[in-house]
């Protein structure tokens, strides 16, 4: 997600389990000041893993969405441990961006449990494809 603010960001820190989202103080902006909001994740008795695919993390989001929106809080920026992330390399036949971003999302989302509406995956194109025509 995106916001128009592009000074605004909500990250998450998996290292303390907290939500933290921060912004320049437009009002002090020679002091340089940040306002910001720290929301501890719950206490929970099963993996961090565990916690976030069975919809903790998309609780807490929901829960304290009205305090995102003071910060225009649109954008959200999550830094995940080597664990919790998947990297491969697909060939996939040339198309547009958006075709592309369908086929990347099917192609995880037959390797994991999750649906194409719950990942979250940034990818990019080779620049120099392959003479079969293939990204």
């Amino acid at each position: 997600m995106r916001s128009s603010n592009s000074n605004s960001r909500i990250g998450v820190d998996f290292q303390s389990s907290r939500l933290i989202c921060a912004r320049p103080n437009s009002h002090n902006r020679d002091e340089n000041k940040i306002e910001g909001l720290i929301i501890p994740f719950p206490e929970r008795e099963c993996s961090l893993n565990h916690w976030i695919l069975s919809g903790g993390f998309h609780e807490v989001l929901q829960k304290h969405r009205k305090q995102f929106s003071h910060f225009g809080g649109q954008a959200i920026a999550c830094v995940l441990p080597e664990s919790l992330t998947h990297t491969c390399i697909l060939e996939l036949p040339m198309g547009s961006e958006a075709e592309i971003h369908d086929l990347v999302a099917q192609d995880l989302a037959d390797q994991q449990v999750l649906t194409t509406e719950e990942l979250t995956f940034d990818f990019w194109v080779e620049e120099n494809p392959t003479t079969e025509g293939m990204a």
